[in-house]
């Protein structure tokens, strides 16, 4: 893999396709500044093909155009060794096609695809009606509206990407008479003739992304691109709400207007499709944060359930941590380059985030040596005092640092450090608003506001700020396993003993023998059913379950469960006494009655409020293997899942 692209490092690639390859890359500045983005990279063999170059150059000068929140923005076009670059914006999220990949159907509500629809059609809305500089249209069409091609970020914002093959009114690139462009499935009727079109062939195709977030299907399918295009010029499809009755009219309406074939019965704007979206779903930024907060959580929850497994790699088999191996690929950097400032930085800075500060000050202090200005390793000498408290050390370096930048805004961080060691939390919170779009990118403020959502008990936003750093630095391997430690952590705060989110970093090994010890495999093969209306405790006991070999499904209360017994086979059922509609005890009741719980199933009941010894006999009574009062251990739950399936299966425990 490349390594560098100029001035910008390659952290990993993102993505590939027919013309070009896409990778995270960073850039750094000045006294340890750095930003992370996209670099599009040509592929090597379209490097010759002078078209295809043409495309590439008026992708990039028609996207820098385009300034707008909700269209992915694009920095710089270059050229390296004869390839051509684009310079784009980092989007920390998942396209829509990762997210389907990602969710159930049914995860993503009505109102969250209203709201991805809406600021679809604003992007759109303000490309169509781009003008150039002597206030001419440019008539700009996108030509590939498509699920991959329309991002949601992990704070809910929308933002439509890829302009490689926009149709412009006055453009060099010249194309073949009837030649087709897009994607076949999200193609207009217009757009498969290979006949000139206009703006309302992507209202056309964005209908077909709508309609396929409503409903989870594609409008128009075929064996192959030939039946696609036939259904998509002559079918009609049903209705989102005959295929969903939950769709509101008024919604499902909007979806077919722009499927109309013709495009004069289409929606004559991108506009007039935001303004009746606006008309019939309230409040947008309600539903940004739950969509934000829903895609953060899927991705937490898969990462912290297949995490393990997954980073097993042969060197953690040898015994060797995930932090051990963050420093040992750096001591080897440093062996072919021993006065390398920014590894003996990298080294010593892991250490110093696992405490071990004097350790850390050994690689500082050869760094010093080599460059004694070195505005960044001075920085790191008062991050430690700041860690320690030991104000008059902390003191001497900050009157260094603002000897050699008085006016650098890394003082900043020091400055919030500062309010977080000594726990002045309101002030905290107060900066951290201040000074995040200014640092949203850099490491050391990403931890310093881990720990600000540690002490707000905000452990998703915890989660979310490491694996951002995972990304940032992908060298720092130990924060992805940090992740799953925190999730751990996450599951004794909500169900067992209240204690303080762990700050040290547990390495593989820890994990490993906990889960050997602690956590019995006693459900290969089986199902397990969890219903709790307290989202935390679904997850977290979704997550053990599986470490224990399940296979978990999920629900936050008792409607429609029926269905969930006629579909699976369940060897567990865990539920808690309150639930929405229908306490625990009536819902057992109501399933036993429809013949949906054999009396082989064993059932978990789990409860915070109702502890006295009446419930525990009421539940033994209705045939309730087990009544746990919460706060419950991962060990005590480990320990009563197996017994109710040893007393179930006939063995002694």
């Amino acid at each position: 893999m490349l390594d560098k692209i100029q001035e910008y490092k390659i952290i990993g690639k993102i993505a590939s396709g027919g013309m070009a390859e896409v990778y995270q890359a960073e850039k750094k500045g000045a006294r340890g500044f750095r930003k992370v983005f996209a670099i599009k990279l040509m592929k090597k063999e379209i490097a010759n093909n002078e078209k295809k170059k043409r495309m590439f150059i008026q992708e990039a000068e028609l996207t820098a155009r385009l300034i707008h929140p909700n269209i992915v923005q694009i920095f710089e076009l270059g050229e390296e060794k004869d390839l051509l670059y684009i310079v784009m914006e980092y989007v920390h999220g998942k396209n829509l096609k990762e997210i389907s990949k990602m969710l159930k159907e049914g995860d993503i509500t009505w109102k969250m695809a209203a709201y991805i629809m809406l600021k679809s059609t604003q992007s759109l809305y303000y490309a169509h009606n781009m003008k150039d500089d002597y206030g001419r249209s440019m008539s700009i069409v996108h030509r590939d509206i498509s699920p991959q091609n329309i991002m949601v970020t992990f704070s809910g914002e929308v933002k439509l990407a890829d302009f490689g093959i926009a149709k412009l009114a006055q453009t060099n690139v010249k194309e073949k008479k009837n030649s087709l462009a897009g994607k076949y499935p999200y193609m207009s009727p217009e757009q498969t003739k290979g006949s000139d079109i206009d703006y309302r062939s992507d209202i056309f195709s964005l209908g077909i992304v709508f309609y396929q977030l409503l409903t989870g299907k594609l409008p128009f399918i075929g064996k192959d691109p030939l039946e696609i295009i036939k259904s998509i010029r002559k079918n009609n499809p049903a209705t989102p709400k005959q295929l969903n009755p939950s769709i509101p009219t008024p919604i499902s309406n909007i979806v077919m207007k722009c499927l109309e074939k013709e495009p004069d019965f289409r929606y004559q704007s991108a506009l007039d499709i935001s303004k009746d979206i606006e008309n019939i779903v309230p409040n947008f930024i309600s539903i940004a944060e739950k969509l934000g907060n829903l895609l953060l959580e899927k991705y937490t929850q898969n990462i912290s359930s297949n995490l393990l497994d997954s980073s097993i790699d042969n060197s953690i088999k040898n015994n060797e941590t995930h932090v051990t191996k963050t420093i040992t690929s750096f001591m080897e950097l440093l062996r072919e380059d021993p006065n390398n400032v920014e590894y003996l930085e990298k080294v010593g800075n892991i250490y110093a985030i696992h405490n071990n500060y004097d350790k850390a000050m050994e690689y500082f202090t050869r760094g010093l040596a080599i460059d004694d200005s070195n505005f960044l390793l001075r920085f790191r000498f008062a991050q430690i005092y700041l860690r320690k408290k030991d104000k008059l050390n902390f003191q001497h370096q900050f009157n260094i640092l603002k000897k050699i930048a008085p006016d650098d805004e890394h003082l900043e961080l020091l400055y919030l450090q500062n309010l977080i060691i000594f726990g002045k939390w309101k002030k905290a919170g107060e900066k951290i608003k201040k000074i995040k779009d200014k640092f949203n990118d850099s490491i050391d403020f990403l931890i310093l506001e881990a720990d600000y959502f540690t002490h707000s008990k905000k452990f998703s936003n915890v989660i979310n700020n490491y694996l951002k750093i995972a990304e940032l630095e992908p060298q720092f391997y130990f924060f992805k396993e940090e992740v799953k430690s925190l999730v751990e952590d996450l599951f004794f705060s909500v169900v067992g003993k209240k204690k303080k989110i762990t700050k040290g970093i547990k390495n593989s090994k820890e994990v490993l023998e906990k889960k050997a010890n602690n956590i019995p495999k006693i459900g290969k093969n089986m199902k397990a059913l969890v219903i709790d209306d307290d989202k935390n405790i679904r997850i977290l006991l979704k997550i053990l379950l599986e470490d224990m070999g399940f296979s978990v499904n999920i629900a936050k209360n008792g409607m429609n469960v029926e269905k969930l017994f006629e579909m699976h086979d369940y060897k567990l059922f865990v539920l808690d006494v309150l639930l929405p509609g229908m306490n625990g005890f009536k819902l057992v009741e109501k399933l036993r009655d429809g013949n949906y719980l054999s009396d082989s199933l064993p059932i978990i009941m789990i409860s915070g409020v109702y502890k006295s010894l009446q419930f525990k006999t009421m539940s033994k009574n209705k045939g309730i293997a087990a009544y746990l009062e919460k706060p419950f251990t991962t060990k005590v739950f480990a320990k009563w899942v197996k017994k109710v399936m040893n007393e179930k299966s006939g063995k002694r425990v």
